[in-house]
């Protein structure tokens, strides 16, 4: 798939756009499997930092929106992120991949596997996950100046004014995205005007 959707916060999303996409510690992931699985390999590859940031393939839904406590969504173009992650030696990336039990047990894992399997429930992510693994010790790591990587920011507010007053903070604070003419859209997932008058004309019509 061509685009790659990071959700955030809309805090988040400007310290994105100003300093770069921000790799995090995975100790303080809810999910515990994933989080035993990534000690594992880190302990199994001999890393003294193993940091990740992680996005999803499909388009959003409601899931996505919640679990991650999020009212902003960044889709990144894939192909020219990975060429910039291609660059950095100390990186991994893949599709995340969801396995049952029973499947697990009949399935060739090896090591490298680890970071990149979670369990069904987690399916309807759709994960796609890049990985800074270092023998040095870092607290942290960032890919710097994001936005020529931007295709697209989804906001989801309440009303279209709040969506408007965000809109135009983003272009004051970062006019290279108007000269970039990334898209700055509004989610209907919640209020969609077209799907509520169909539903009228629906009645109408009986």
């Amino acid at each position: 798939m061509a685009k790659l959707n990071h959700f955030t916060k809309f805090d988040g999303l400007k310290m994105i756009l100003e300093n770069g996409l921000r790799f995090s510690d995975f100790s303080n992931w809810e999910d515990i499997n994933d989080q035993k699985l990534m000690t594992l390999y880190k302990d199994a590859k001999g890393y003294k930092t193993l940091l990740a940031v992680c996005f999803c393939l499909s388009s959003e839904t409601i899931y996505h929106w919640m679990y991650f406590d999020a009212d902003c969504c960044i889709q990144f173009n894939r192909y020219k992120l990975l060429q910039k992650v291609k660059d950095i030696y100390e990186c991994v990336y893949g599709d995340v991949s969801y396995y049952t039990l029973r499947e697990l047990n009949s399935t060739n894992v090896i090591v490298e596997d680890l970071p990149f399997l979670k369990r069904v429930p987690f399916r309807i992510e759709e994960e796609f996950r890049i990985l800074y693994q270092s023998y040095e010790s870092k607290e942290e790591y960032t890919i710097k100046d994001v936005i020529p990587l931007i295709d697209k920011i989804t906001l989801r507010t309440k009303t279209e004014k709040e969506f408007e007053y965000k809109k135009k903070e983003l272009e004051k604070l970062f006019p290279e995205m108007k000269n970039r003419q990334i898209v700055i859209n509004r989610s209907t997932l919640l209020k969609n005007d077209e799907w509520i008058n169909k539903a009228n004309d629906i009645v109408k019509k009986n």
